[in-house]
């Protein structure tokens, strides 16, 4: 039930006699930027929070009951919302009626002091979005032209800056206190968690629907979430009977590879091959050729393969995206059609996509829907894939001309979701319920996992394990499904001292997420690991580790899928009342009743563990028994700091996990 308090000068909306919505002349809730002036459109080309915007605050407030009407005005301008309730606890508004053309909105919320932060997405510095901004793009440049300000590079990659650009980026967050507000928005959003008592977010137009409320536990936050990302997709079980192993480099690279995991009695339950449309050298580099059709000269024969592939219970994704490489085939197609996104002089915009030009589908035109719709039926999951990775979905030029007059701006944080929206009807009209695996996103796009983008060639704070656990333990938070990271990335630069121990590192860590994959590494991959004997072996182990541990991470998804919970749980949301928590980014549980703590940095042989208060924990590798508190632990290769709860309902599996990968 929806009532409000006033005294004359500060408002209240309360729902279930929960406040969700404070106002008052002085901490106004909204505020309103018109593109009027000069100046302000002269900012209006600086990213959002750089601009320094004159802001007119609407600090008089007026509700009606009986219509259901929110207004916030100030002289002639004002804002009027309608609101209902949306579930237990939260406030719906929905934009009606505004008195001027505002170009910028900004909401402010009040926040108990230096209370934890979460949401946004997957931030790669930490999850905990306290004392920093959190920019939200509404579409980018061309690949090599669109660079991020400088201060915003150094916050993405070295941990020097307040500023996070996630690549999968929600404009939702919750707080400690479990007050959660998600907007539905399609452009630019930036979100100033820098105060010490309140939070602003600045949009660059209006948002749909604006859903706030005051829960009583976390897992209500991530009911609320589900709303932001529609269908849950299910990740099949047998999934996590093995690794998902990533080829390249044609038909001969996959049958060496197959083998050399053979030999090493490594379990694979899925091959994902991501040059299957063939390659192309750019550089010292071999990359795939943006063609989504079956290049049989350089995988002769892989619809025999695959179905071979399918009797022994591994299935094989593919990799696919919604731009096309202008000298392959489907681009003349899709240009002759005019299902090409346009320049502003009418002709096709072509983007430079690190060496190679592409022209990209506009997901605007229903035709163009329809046919590569059809193009991913017949090449695609009529080959016999069982489902695909796709990245670059966020990758829309902010000089797009699109069908029907829509803008960029509108669209941006929707276009993952038309993309993967696509894919998914292809693969049903075949009677494929698909494995889909996205590395970027928004709202509306739900998949069975997300890929991190932490996989780095060094370690430092920006980079490698340590920002790729932060994404992970963020996109948690954010209600966005399960998350994982592929290993084995730009293996081949790195330096020989360090290639074994991040490899074995890397694979320590991914045992104990939702799916343990590679990376499509080189063509020398399957000779790299040939020659790579501890690396190899312990890819080995861990991978039957993995085997062994399947029923308790199926476990862990189901509910997933059932309670919106992660997988993977931050520190925070399991021991809210344990000192600092919210600042723990280095350890998570998996589930309910496993402590991971992975080695994060190079040359480690040990670290410090928060062992949480009222629990006995044993070490999963050596049966050594902690008990709560700040302890030293020994983590040599191969033995990571992995404990279980005494007394768990899974004990008896893992108390025998050691002894079966000895």
């Amino acid at each position: 039930m929806i009532y409000t308090e006033t005294d004359g000068r500060n408002f209240v909306i309360l729902v279930d006699e929960k406040p969700v919505l404070f106002h008052s002349p002085s901490s106004p809730f909204l505020s309103v930027c018109e593109d009027g002036s000069l100046m302000n459109r002269f900012l209006g080309h600086i990213p959002i929070r750089a601009a320094q915007r004159h802001y007119t605050a609407l600090d008089n407030v007026s509700y009606d009951p009986e219509l259901g009407l929110l207004r916030f005005y100030h002289g002639s301008r004002s804002v009027s919302f309608s609101v209902k309730e949306s579930g237990k606890g939260a406030l719906q508004l929905s934009p009606m009626k505004l008195s001027h053309s505002f170009a910028h909105l900004r909401f402010h919320f009040a926040t108990s002091q230096d209370e934890p932060i979460f949401g946004c997405g997957g931030n790669t510095v930490s999850p905990n979005l306290r004392g920093r901004h959190i920019n939200i793009r509404g579409g980018c440049g061309t690949a090599g032209g669109d660079m991020p300000h400088p201060i915003e590079i150094l916050g993405k990659y070295s941990g020097g800056s307040d500023v996070n650009a996630p690549v999968f980026a929600i404009p939702s967050f919750f707080t400690g206190s479990l007050f959660f507000c998600s907007f539905w928005f399609g452009g630019a959003s930036n979100f100033d968690f820098t105060h010490r008592s309140y939070i602003t977010a600045d949009f660059a137009g209006i948002p749909e629907k604006i859903v706030l409320g005051k829960a009583e536990t976390v897992k209500e936050v991530h009911s609320h979430q589900a709303e932001l990302y529609g269908k849950r997709c299910s990740l099949p079980v047998w999934y996590q009977s093995g690794i998902i192993a990533g080829i390249s480099g044609g038909y001969e690279m996959l049958l060496e590879a197959l083998e050399t995991f053979k030999k090493a009695e490594i379990p694979v339950s899925s091959l994902y091959i991501r040059d299957w449309t063939g390659s192309r050298r750019i550089g010292h580099s071999e990359v795939e050729f943006w063609d989504w059709v079956w290049n049989r000269e350089y995988y002769p024969h892989l619809d025999e393969v695959i179905r071979e592939l399918s009797d022994h219970n591994i299935n094989t994704l593919c990799y696919i995206n919604p731009h096309l490489a202008m000298e392959g085939r489907l681009y003349a197609e899709a240009s002759k059609n005019g299902y090409l996104i346009k320049d502003s002089d009418g002709t096709n915009l072509l983007s430079d996509m690190g060496g190679f030009m592409a022209g990209h589908i506009d997901l605007t035109n229903q035709k163009a829907c329809q046919w590569i719709r059809q193009i991913l039926v017949d090449n695609v999951f009529s080959l016999g894939f069982s489902g695909f990775i796709t990245d670059m979905m966020h990758f829309l030029p902010a000089n797009s001309v699109l069908n029907g007059n829509t803008t960029p701006a509108k669209v941006y944080n929707y276009w993952p979701a038309l993309w993967t929206k696509i894919v998914r009807s292809a693969a049903e009209q075949c009677g494929i319920d698909p494995v889909c695996i996205i590395d970027s996103g928004s709202i509306g796009c739900s998949a069975s996992l997300i890929s991190a983008n932490g996989s780095r060639v060094d370690w430092l704070h920006g980079h490698g394990l340590k920002s790729a656990l932060s994404e992970m333990l963020s996109l948690g938070l954010s209600g966005a499904g399960p998350a994982h990271c592929d290993f084995g990335a730009y293996a081949h630069l790195i330096p020989q001292s360090l290639v074994t121990e991040q490899l074995i590192r890397w694979a320590e860590f991914a045992t104990f997420t939702p799916a343990m994959r590679t990376h499509t590494l080189p063509r020398s991959s399957p000779a790299f690991y040939q020659n790579n004997r501890d690396a190899l072996f312990q890819l080995s182990r861990f991978s039957k580790l993995r085997y062994h541990l399947a029923p308790y991470i199926n476990h862990c998804i189901e509910e997933y899928l059932i309670d919106k919970i992660p997988p993977m749980r931050h520190m925070w949301e399991v021991f809210p009342n344990m000192d600092r928590s919210q600042d723990i980014s280095d350890q998570y549980m998996l589930g309910s009743e496993l402590l991971v703590a992975p080695v994060v940095i190079a040359g480690q042989t040990s670290r410090q563990v928060v062992f949480p208060e009222f629990e006995t924990w044993v070490h999963l590798f050596s049966g050594n028994v902690y008990e709560p508190g700040i302890r030293k632990v020994d983590a040599p290769l191969g033995s990571p700091p992995v404990f279980y709860k005494k007394g768990g309902s899974h004990e008896a599996i893992f108390a025998s996990l050691a002894y079966k990968t000895l």
